[in-house]
């Protein structure tokens, strides 16, 4: 608690990192990389002072859950997000005011937004926690004025606190349209979340109590807001919030750069969306996607330039960069990461800036030379990647021509010393297995005098250069209606790298020759309380996904939507507003509509031709109850949803079900949708081996004993979509996952992670089971599910990207389509 006296989305720019790589060896080619020390130009950053705020009093007040043990205290640590989490930390020790309450002051320049989290310090320093024992990142609060902020510990990393929760939920409208606001970020108490298309927003699991909670625009565009939100046990709390929007300023980046790595990209690194701020965990605990940053352009005069559209009044914390906002990152000459700070004023402006060294005070650069050939991967993959306790987000490597890549590193050593390394290919750098396209672990230690560290990959060009998968079945292929849809469904592991891999996954299924993509945006459910919420960092922001949308629909693709969901199972004893099934399956059902609505709404806007609801997972226990045979109860209510949506979207509504040992119930309502979808992942053979007839048997069984009746029964059109990942035994279908089949169609990275990888096996599957499918005149569409774009041959997933399996599918989807 405190006590106080649409974004535009340019996907031009979003995806301009892509051309970049293409231009760049012309930019670095003849470089001139210092050996020796440079002397440091004279610091002109002063300019910054001209737009100072005067420093206000933010008194921090931690109420704990139980008293400390002797020995321990607690600490405000304000967090640089901008640096990484983990980094530049600064920590202040509180006093104790009572055994539950702690206390301190702390000056703040006036208009800040303040990321901050309480640790417990002692033997060791343990951080508090939040409910689910979740990572806790930060809270926020709005220096605004002189102010007081009061905060419930809910509990400690060794200490899990039971505690009584409410719901806190709410809707964000535009202060002068009444609009509906997306993307704003809500942080209450510590734990954060975003605003849907429809502006809504819930918080299921909130301690009782008082909690401080922040609404700010993360481009900056609306005015940041607090207030407190009082929670009351088994009780939902709800809050209308209306903002106003900041007025738009230019602001022009005029930067000196030292005389260092001269001709190397320089990026600006912040706090924004525009400055590659994901607001989530990435890889080492990071939070700069470096492929979003921001890139300077040369002068004549040797300066560097960027011009930008903000927001006055944000609060913008940012750095120049050669690599995120840790490694490489501008330093102190006096030693130290340097981050600069800026309340933006109301008018348009210019800053004179000046970067004082990349460099360390003690150690001389590390340069990282390697060879990759260009038949390897796509343009522009070649990153480098360095740990610290962890691996951290990698680094993109500077192209010098002829397949040969560079990497200096000058900072920060001190920090991780010695400097463990690999190079990889981008889409395989946040791999969780072993790949054969990451180069081996390697360190080196810092020295003074500069190091150059060439780093091996031939084997690259084997591995993905593999043969054509040749064994295609021919047979002539049927003739197929213009509009039969040959369809390519993403995974729904959505992450904010998407804005590097999409184009590359685009230009590979222009070859494939689909016609229509589905984006699968996933959201998460709280299977004790029966909510559904996004997740920042796996739940695409609006903008984001409206910019995929429009990348695809720029290269001629059909678009679709197809909302997923997180697999749960109801518990009859969870704990939450009621143990009572009916009434959990009411809250369930009242998320579902929020969820859907949210998506029929950017499908509206985006012009997406279908919109897929249903499917697996809907909960469990609802298969043989809550769907269909409560009554008229919930048919009139899903009735009515159906009428909404309707209202919200004018394209085709798709209902979708899934074919494993056993088909899905069709619902009821079933004549409200205008098409079928129907995803399988049954058993093909039971075992490994199976030969090219076998697999071929297994699948016609299912379509014509499963799946027909679909169509015989409803007469709408059937779209068959497939998912069969590359592991050996893969004809196992749904058995794979679990005995009794309960499996969405997919397989993702985590479910599939015991099995081995054969690559051969899936192309198998689909050589088997495209003839058959293309041959039943009642199937209208294909899709194949799954797909990760810029995925790797090694990856165990039902994706098909870079695997023999493509071939497969662009020989018939190809066909088909002539055809």
């Amino acid at each position: 608690m405190t006590r106080s006296n649409r974004h535009p989305f340019k996907h031009n720019g979003f995806f301009g990192r892509m051309i970049l790589l293409l231009i760049l060896p012309l930019f670095v080619i003849g470089c001139n990389f210092p050996t020796t020390k440079n002397t440091v130009r004279q610091d002109q950053s002063q300019s910054l002072e001209v737009y100072s705020t005067p420093f206000i009093n933010v008194e921090f007040n931690a109420i704990l859950p139980e008293p400390l043990s002797d020995g321990e205290k607690v600490s405000t640590v304000i967090l640089d997000e901008v640096t990484g989490l983990p980094h530049n930390r600064q920590p202040y020790q509180m006093t104790e005011s009572d055994p539950l309450l702690y206390t301190t002051t702390l000056l703040i320049p006036k208009m800040s937004v303040v990321k901050y989290r309480y640790e417990k310090t002692g033997t060791e320093n343990l951080p508090e926690t939040k409910p689910g024992d979740q990572d806790f990142r930060y809270r926020m609060i709005y220096a605004e004025g002189d102010l007081t902020v009061d905060d419930l510990i809910f509990s400690w990393a060794d200490d899990k606190t039971n505690y009584e929760k409410g719901r806190f939920e709410g809707v964000v409208f535009d202060q002068d349209t009444g609009d509906p606001i997306p993307d704003i970020l809500i942080n209450a108490g510590g734990i954060a979340s975003f605003s849907d298309a429809n502006g809504f927003f819930v918080f299921d699991d909130l301690p009782v109590g008082t909690h401080n909670v922040l609404f700010y625009a993360i481009d900056g565009k609306y005015q940041t807001h607090q207030q407190g939100a009082v929670i009351v046990s088994d009780r939902t709390t709800p809050a209308t919030i209306k903002l106003s929007q900041n007025d738009p300023v230019e602001v022009t980046f005029v930067v000196s750069p030292p005389g260092e790595a001269s001709g190397a990209p320089i990026y600006i690194a912040g706090n924004l969306m525009q400055f590659g701020n994901t607001f989530s965990d990435l890889q080492g605990a990071m939070s700069i996607e470096t492929n979003r940053l921001p890139l300077l352009t040369p002068q004549p005069d040797g300066k560097l330039t960027k011009t930008m559209t903000l927001y006055a009044g944000t609060d913008l914390r940012f750095k120049f960069t050669l690599g995120d906002g840790y490694w490489n990152a501008e330093q102190k000459t006096d030693g130290g990461i340097k981050i600069r700070q800026l309340i933006l004023p109301d008018h348009d402006f210019s800053l004179e800036l000046q970067i004082e060294t990349w460099r360390t005070s003690v150690f001389e650069p590390i340069s990282f030379e390697t060879f990759v050939h260009p038949t390897v991967g796509q343009p522009g993959e070649r990153y480098i990647q360095i740990k610290t306790d962890e691996w951290t987000k990698p680094l993109p490597m500077w192209p010098i021509g002829n397949g040969n890549y560079l990497y200096i590193l000058f900072s920060p050593f001190e920090m991780a010393s010695p400097i463990t390394y690999r190079v990889c290919l981008e889409s395989a750098c946040d791999s969780t297995t072993t790949t054969s396209l990451i180069s081996p672990e390697a360190q080196v230690e810092p020295k003074d005098q500069p190091i150059t560290q060439t780093i091996t990959v031939d084997p690259w060009l084997i591995e993905s250069n593999q043969e054509p998968y040749l064994d295609i079945y021919h047979i002539p292929f049927p003739y197929k209606p213009v509009d039969f849809k040959t369809i390519i469904e993403f995974s729904p592991e959505m992450t904010p790298a998407w804005s590097t891999r999409l184009p590359i996954g685009l230009e590979e299924i222009q070859q494939i020759n689909a016609s229509t993509l589905v984006f699968s945006p996933r959201w998460f459910q709280n299977g004790n309380l029966g909510v559904l919420h996004p997740v920042i960092g796996k739940t695409p922001f609006y903008y984001e996904l409206i910019g995929y949308i429009e990348a695809a629909q720029e290269k001629g693709f059909e678009v679709s939507l197809f909302p997923q969901m997180e697999p749960l199972t109801y518990h009859e004893d969870s704990s939450g507003f009621s143990n009572e099934r009916d009434a959990w399956q009411q809250a369930w059902f009242n998320a579902y509509r929020r969820f859907i609505l949210n998506y029929a709404k950017i499908a509206e806007i985006s012009g997406s031709k279908y919109l897929i609801i249903g499917g697996n997972p809907l909960p469990s226990t609802f298969a043989n109850g809550y769907l269909f045979n409560d009554g008229d109860q919930f048919e009139d209510e899903w009735q009515d949803l159906i009428a909404v949506i309707r209202k919200e979207y004018q394209g085709k509504l798709v209902w979708a079900s899934n074919a494993g040992t056993e088909l899905d119930p069709l619902p009821p309502f079933i004549e409200s949708f205008d098409e079928i979808y129907i995803s399988i992942d049954s058993p093909l053979y039971d075992g490994t081996n199976a030969s090219f007839d076998q697999i071929a048997y297994g699948f016609t069984r299912t379509i014509d004993n499963l799946v027909y009746e679909v169509y015989r029964s409803t007469l709408k059109p059937v779209t068959l979509a497939l998912a069969y990942p590359s592991v050996n035994g893969a004809t196992n279908g749904c058995h794979l996952i679990s005995e009794d089949c309960k499996n969405d169609g997919l397989f993702l990275k985590k479910e599939v992670s015991g099995y081995s990888l054969d690559l051969i096996e899936q192309a198998e599957i689909y050589n088997a089971i495209l003839p058959i499918a293309a041959s039943r005149e009642w199937i209208t569409g294909i899709s194949i599910r799954g797909y990760a774009p810029a995925g790797t041959p090694d990856d165990l997933t039902s994706s098909i990207a870079g695997k023999p399996a493509k071939d497969v599918i662009k020989y018939w989807y190809t066909g088909l389509r002539d055809n």
